[in-house]
């Protein structure tokens, strides 16, 4: 039921213009949060060098229904020319699950990028650091091609809808491991219908 309403709302919901999002506000906790980042969490707890994070704000998403609020605001953020990191699967697992509609109808709805990013090494993390694990390597963090959707005239199809998604997934999982590509290990069944290079 979930899915039907996503796609009937990726016809018809906009950010409303100078509601919501304002990225100025958030500029004080941002530097807040960087210093503590840059100073304390890197330092302590994780094996990233000279990493960097900007913005960090969160947009709380109620996973069991569909969050009409947390889509608009997700839009509205989007439009501000922010970047948003999306769990796809609105879960975490050691392999791929399939994904929910929602990082397709943000991508299509806003037409921004959808850049894939892998992640290998971060079992136990964060972690203290200390001489037992000055040597082990760190996160490693593998950015894929972006991509963007494609144009629909009319109204967005759940069907399509699913395919955008998967279409996605399937970018994400030919970076990963074989152990770790789930629902999306069969590459064979890849397509590129909805989806461009950015």
């Amino acid at each position: 039921m979930a899915n039907d309403n996503l796609a009937k709302t990726a016809s018809t919901a906009a950010p409303k213009a100078g509601a919501g999002y304002d990225h100025a506000s958030h500029e004080p906790m941002r530097r807040v949060l960087r210093w503590m980042i840059d100073n304390i969490g890197w330092t302590a707890f994780a094996r990233i060098d000279r990493a960097r994070i900007g913005g960090w704000d969160v947009i709380p998403v109620h996973r069991e229904e569909l969050d009409r609020r947390a889509l608009e605001r997700a839009l509205q953020v989007l439009a501000a020319g922010e970047v948003i990191l999306i769990a796809p699967e609105a879960t975490r697992h050691p392999a791929l699950g399939q994904a929910r509609e929602g990082v397709a109808y943000l991508g299509y709805k806003s037409g921004a990028p959808i850049i894939p990013v892998a992640i290998e090494n971060s079992r136990g993390y964060p972690t203290l650091m200390g001489p037992w694990n000055r040597r082990k390597p760190g996160a490693y963090f593998r950015l894929g091609k972006p991509v963007r959707f494609k144009p629909v005239s009319g109204r967005l199809p759940r069907e399509r809808l699913r395919l955008m998604t998967d279409e996605v997934l399937y970018q994400l999982a030919a970076m990963l491991p074989e152990r770790r590509r789930g629902y999306y290990s069969d590459l064979s069944r890849a397509t590129t219908e909805t989806i461009e290079p950015a």
